[in-house]
Parts: C-alpha cells; structure tokens; sequence
C-alpha cells in the first residue's frame, strides 16, 4: 500500500523474494501503474540475508546501486567485477559468477 502512495522511480527487489513479487502483481494490478515498473527500472539484487547477515553481498549490492542510480559517479565500476573483488576478501576466492546461477545476479527485473 505505502509502495503505490511513494511510486518510486527505481525499485531494487532481492531476488529470493522475487516469486513474492511477481505473485502480488498477478494479485494487485496496481502494483503495475508503478513509475518504475511502466519505464523498466526494477532490478534484481543477491540477498544478503541467507541464514545470516552476508555483509559481502551487502557490499556488493551497494555498489550495484551505486552504479544504477548515478551511473556518472560509478562508471568506472562494474558491479561483477567489484562484487569478485569483495568476495575474493571475504570468502578467499571470485564467487560471483556462482552466487549469479543461484540468486541471478544483478540485472533488470520484468514484472
């Protein structure tokens, strides 16, 4: 409800809770008047609260949004590439490609 009176420009939704969203537009078609759904600004982001709080993917996340909402100030980052980065500090190795065929990665969602 809070959703529809704010009608964001950008949504940025967690990819587990996707088939939740995609379930309450089929429910709630206003959720489709959305300036973001009708002008194709909603993306998909890991979920950094998997069985506790992944503050790499937290990061990761914020440098993707960094990247879709001031693509001026973030373009010499690319998010894959950063989130490598990050996880190569956390976990010892470059995990994103993995986390992207389990979570989907950081991309446009269509609703």
């Amino acid at each position: 409800e809070q959703l529809i009176n704010w009608n964001p420009d950008v949504i940025f939704i967690e990819e587990s809770s996707l088939a939740s969203v995609i379930n309450d537009t089929t429910k709630y078609p206003e959720y489709k008047e959305l300036k973001a759904v009708k002008n194709d600004q909603v993306y998909g982001l890991m979920s950094y609260c998997l069985y506790s709080y992944n503050k790499d993917i937290l990061l990761a996340d914020a440098y993707y949004v960094g990247k879709v909402l001031y693509p001026e100030q973030f373009s010499d980052v690319d998010p894959e590439k950063k989130a490598d980065e990050i996880f190569v500090k956390f976990v010892g190795k470059p995990v994103y490609n993995q986390m992207k065929a389990v979570q989907g990665g950081f991309k446009k969602i269509e609703i």
